[in-house]
């Protein structure tokens, strides 16, 4: 859980500022004193004690005016640097310590521009696509190879998934060795391929763990969303689910996904990899 302090460097500059002009305040009012004073007393001709008085109120009140556009831009300035700072702290908390992925969590700020994009899309043909990928077997990695050796073939798997997404898609660590790959505007075409590959590159990975040599395998379900369905990524999640479900029950190192794009039954789409 993150905790957010305030920073008191902002609470400062509205007293700092409300003092100065006080201050400055002060003196355009010594200064109409000293003008009336000399001028009752006699000492300077009125006019010019008007015409002098002027100028000082004039002096003083532009001073006032440039003291406080200067506080007010620092204000913002430290205002944006802390909003800026305070986004990337909030962003950093919803990471994987492990992988460097975000977590599920990250969901509650991704999924409302999803879904604006998701209804603005215009190609008939392009979805959302949610990809599940499960490693494979991977309780005996972890007790074969110690904790260490699972979380480098995590790490692994992860660095090798990001090397077959697009920029744009976006990797989940959705819990233990369970990752969730969201992709916009692809196709179901785009989607097998994508699947294909990640599988196919995760079988061909040699880990080196210490003395050993790990070889990792994983298992994926992938389902896109209809687009003549209102948005609804729970469901989409839960298709691909159980699409990776019906791969593990069919061997592993494998995928399973929804095909065609607008299915009103389960249709299976499979590759499988070389083993």
């Amino acid at each position: 859980m993150l905790l957010v302090t305030r920073k008191p460097t902002l609470n400062f500059f509205i007293p700092i500022c409300f003092i100065l002009t006080l201050l400055l305040l002060s003196e355009v009012h010594a200064q109409d004193r000293i003008a009336s004073s000399v001028k009752s007393e006699g000492i300077l001709p009125a006019n010019e004690v008007l015409v002098e008085g002027t100028v000082n109120n004039t002096a003083v009140l532009s001073l006032i005016i440039a003291s406080l556009v200067v506080i007010i831009c620092a204000v913002v300035v430290l205002f944006i640097v802390h909003h800026r700072r305070l986004k990337a702290q909030i962003v950093s908390s919803m990471k994987d310590e492990l992988t460097g992925v975000f977590c599920r969590n990250y969901l509650k700020v991704y999924l409302p521009a999803l879904r604006s994009r998701f209804e603005r899309e215009a190609n008939p043909e392009l979805s959302i696509g949610a990809l599940i990928i499960d490693c494979d077997d991977f309780k005996f990695i972890n007790d074969t190879f110690g904790h260490a050796g699972g979380d480098k073939a995590l790490k692994a798997i992860v660095n090798t998934i990001s090397t077959q997404i697009r920029e744009h898609d976006l990797l989940l660590r959705w819990g233990g060795d369970e990752f969730v790959l969201v992709c916009e505007s692809i196709s179901q075409i785009q989607m097998r391929e994508l699947a294909e590959r990640i599988i196919a590159s995760i079988n061909d990975m040699f880990i080196e763990y210490e003395q050993a040599t790990l070889s990792v395998t994983v298992s994926a379900g992938y389902a896109l969303h209809d687009k003549t369905k209102a948005f609804n990524f729970d469901d989409l999640v839960n298709a691909a689910d159980e699409y990776l479900l019906a791969t593990k029950k069919a061997g592993k190192n494998n995928f399973l996904g929804n095909n065609p794009l607008h299915s009103t039954s389960k249709n299976f789409s499979n590759g499988f990899a070389n083993s």
